[in-house]
């Protein structure tokens, strides 16, 4: 059944264990209307996630998924103690930010 195929990739937040250029967009695809995306880990390891999904190590947030790429939003540390939002696109030709 294509749930048990997919169940062992159900640990919820397990794409905030990687930081965004340790993951690679391998595709997406749609599941009863709801637009999936599907994330290969450098340790080789597939992930599941939709939009509001938690990415990277930065409370990445995936904004967007389209048909080959994906929009992720960041806080990130900018050095004097405060957070800037950063938005990057991975494409499933790239790694995030190339």
């Amino acid at each position: 059944s294509e749930k048990g195929l997919y169940s062992s990739l159900d640990s919820k937040e397990a794409l905030e264990a990687y930081g965004i250029d340790a993951l690679a967009l391998a595709g997406s695809f749609v599941v009863k209307g709801e637009k999936w995306a599907l994330l290969k880990s450098n340790d080789g390891v597939l992930h599941k996630a939709k939009v509001g999904s938690r990415i990277g190590l930065f409370y990445g947030k995936i904004i967007q998924i389209g048909a080959d790429s994906i929009t992720i939003e960041q806080l990130l540390p900018d050095g004097a103690g405060c957070w800037q939002r950063k938005t990057t696109t991975m494409t499933t030709a790239s790694k995030a930010g190339e």
